[in-house]
């Protein structure tokens, strides 16, 4: 839809997900897992509008510190947004353990015990967790391709400066029925880290680029053009 009215879009898959087969348990860091987006944007010819969803806040204000120069706002998704020397860990604690089971287990496939290498998406439970209100068919293509994620993007910190991270305009869209950030916990977040502007997808789930497609899309466009 963006791309009908004239923009260019590009989606890059984090490392471990998508196209890129790196397994989670060799994500050591929020660097390196955010490394397909920075190799994007030291290639950039022009400036982006840096678009993050849920945990892709995480790598989204690592490429902000990273390459302020590249980047002329930034949006979050009902999306994490950690300040400098904070753990995205610390914002989702309180449903965290409401999540464990019915949406994703802890695997620990490295050689220290103490510490999960991984999240394992438990995808018989993935539909009522993730795609509350999204359609069928997006349902089952997405639930196919969910892949399990580094404990490092939940457990690594970010040093994030006033000079190149502050830089950049944030911009937040909260989703009413979200069942991974639900609306709370992203109050919370915005109140922590206060963005330049706040949205709402009254009627979102956690991916309300299914559930509430039309209404994201206009809420992009506006922000693209402020």
């Amino acid at each position: 839809m963006l791309q009908r009215v004239g923009f260019r879009t590009v989606a890059i898959d984090m490392l471990s997900h998508g196209i890129d087969k790196t397994s989670p348990d060799d994500v050591m860091s929020i660097s390196q897992y955010s490394r397909p987006l920075t190799n994007y944007l030291s290639n950039a010819t022009g400036q982006v509008i840096l678009v993050s969803h849920g945990l892709g806040g995480a790598p989204a204000s690592y490429a902000m510190e990273t390459y302020p120069e590249k980047i002329s706002k930034a949006v979050f998704l009902s999306g994490v947004m950690p300040l400098t020397d904070e753990v995205v860990l610390d914002s989702l604690r309180s449903t965290f353990s409401d999540l464990m089971g019915s949406c994703f287990t802890l695997n620990y496939n490295c050689d220290n015990k103490t510490r999960p290498s991984s999240i394992v998406v438990n995808r018989k439970g993935a539909p009522d967790c993730y795609f509350n209100r999204s359609p069928p068919l997006d349902i089952a293509l997405s639930t196919n391709l969910m892949e399990d994620t580094p404990w490092a993007v939940f457990y690594d910190s970010l040093k994030l400066t006033r000079a190149n991270y502050g830089s950049i305009d944030r911009y937040y869209i909260r989703q009413g029925l979200d069942r991974i950030i639900p609306y709370d916990i992203q109050q919370q977040i915005i109140a922590h880290n206060p963005p330049k502007q706040v949205f709402l997808l009254k009627n979102g789930d956690h991916c309300g680029f299914f559930s509430e497609t039309p209404y994201l899309f206009t809420l992009l466009k506006e922000i693209a053009f402020l």
